[in-house]
């Protein structure tokens, strides 16, 4: 393998993976203008502690205390700024990346190109395998021509192509890390950090002795799609929810396959947050830059970005989403009015609706103000939320989103409510509209309105 450079310039290569890494993967708040520089140790008269890994220079301090400063933990800071990388052509079209980890494992990534490919640019295909011990994937993407220099595209493209673009694929490998090799990077920690390592969640990996792929999925990247998978695990898991035993009581066998399809999707938001780290460094670091293309098939303008990362992991929770009975709440709110007829004669009617489905509930509940002026004159008034003296109307619907069945004060209203309003709801899981048959007279007015997320807008769930 041919090395571009010095140790140190292996080491500023690191950093500046770092730096990189920092914005998009380990994003974190900045740390406050009052936070002392990561080498100042709580003895301020100590030096920084050595470091007793074979091949692991020192960090520079002041590159450290800039990784911070772009958002990144000071765990992961030290970490990535003893991070080597070297590469390597591979061909004309290909390259070999290899990033030496102070944990005493690699990670290699071998990229090639397939110039006249086919296909969609910013769409990223995604696999990932085990062999053995270490942990594999493949990424597939292409970069439109348009985002490929004239002077670069003329040594790619061949005058008669007529493709929307240049095929990139990478393969990675990530080998475990070396438990005594890590232990030792646990101590210069401990000694570098002292209390603040307990906080520091790059750390907390390594402690517990995560896999390396599990251990690098940190930071907003992860945390943020990972809060959304555990809420709706936990919503499918809960056997209260009588919104999840109702959806599952015909195939029971589904709800294992979708706590299978859960633990997939979790393994993978973490693997891509991994693959996010492995693909920024060539695009900065000064190594690679002899190699015209590498630039430009890799980073944010590509498929393979933080920004595609994110946008794979919104579309997957989405999908888990539309797979599983909500444990969120609901509610509606809607008023209007209208002329009507009874026994020939004009009647004026006024309305005023608010409906709430707590979680975990499989009953709504409603309350109704009602009135009309005329020939017949009706004043019905449940109270609104929160001001109810008997309660809110319960109206049950069935599996097809209707009103089948509606109490008030102990007394049956047959799914209607008391001014014999009709409602329905679609779809009947997760319901996104309600359908309201109001009465005035003998006319009857058809309201839609959209059903929303519970916000607690209205109070307390009763």
């Amino acid at each position: 393998m041919r090395r571009h450079g010095d140790r140190q310039s292996a080491r500023r290569a690191g950093a500046a993976l770092a730096v990189a890494l920092s914005v998009g993967v380990l994003g974190c708040a900045a740390p406050p203008a009052s936070r002392l520089p990561s080498h100042v140790l709580p003895n301020a008269s100590s030096p920084p502690p050595s470091i007793d890994i074979p091949g692991v220079d020192p960090p520079d301090e002041a590159l450290v205390d800039k990784l911070q400063a772009e958002g990144m933990s000071e765990g992961a800071a030290l970490f990535f700024a003893m991070t080597r990388v070297d590469g390597e052509p591979v061909g004309d079209l290909g390259y070999r990346i290899v990033e030496a980890f102070p944990t005493g494992n690699t990670a290699t990534l071998t990229i090639t190109l397939t110039p006249g490919q086919g296909g969609e640019p910013g769409v990223l295909e995604v696999a990932h395998d085990r062999a053995g011990a270490n942990a594999t994937f493949t990424i597939g993407y292409l970069v439109g021509w348009e985002s490929v220099p004239d002077d670069v595209e003329r040594g790619l493209r061949d005058g008669e192509d007529t493709s929307p673009g240049l095929g990139v694929v990478v393969e990675g490998v990530v080998e475990p890390m070396e438990s005594a090799v890590r232990d030792r990077l646990l101590e210069y920690l401990d000694a570098r950090l002292g209390a603040r390592a307990a906080e520091d969640r790059l750390y907390s990996a390594l402690e517990s002795e995560l896999p390396m792929t599990d251990a690098l999925a940190t930071g907003a990247a992860y945390d943020v799609p990972t809060r959304q998978i555990d809420r709706l695990e936990a919503c499918v898991q809960d056997p209260a929810n009588p919104a999840v035993a109702r959806a599952y009581a015909a195939d029971p066998a589904s709800r294992q396959r979708i706590i299978e399809r859960i633990a997939a999707v979790r393994a993978e938001v973490a693997a891509n947050v991994t693959v996010g780290y492995l693909g920024l460094p060539a695009l900065i670091d000064p190594m690679l830059q002899d190699v015209p293309w590498l630039r430009h098939v890799l980073g944010p303008g590509t498929a393979w970005s933080q920004a595609t990362l994110r946008s794979r992991h919104n579309r997957l929770v989405d999908d888990l989403d539309r797979l599983i009975p909500s444990c969120d709440g609901f509610q509606f709110e809607f008023s209007g009015g209208g002329p009507g007829i009874l026994a020939g004669e004009p009647l004026e009617g006024t309305w005023h609706y608010w409906g709430v489905l707590c979680p975990g509930d499989a009953d709504w509940k409603v309350w109704e103000k009602y009135q009309t002026t005329g020939i017949v004159k009706y004043d019905i008034d449940t109270g609104r939320p929160g001001a109810a003296p008997l309660g809110p109307i319960v109206v049950t619907f069935d599996r097809n989103g209707e009103a089948t069945a509606s109490t008030w004060n102990k007394q049956d209203f047959k799914g209607l409510s008391l001014a014999e309003t009709k409602f329905s709801v679609a779809p009947p899981l997760d319901p996104t509209e309600i359908t309201a048959l109001v009465p005035v007279g003998a006319t009857q007015f058809t309201v839609k309105q959209r059903i929303d997320k519970l916000d607690y807008s209205f109070g307390d769930c009763p």
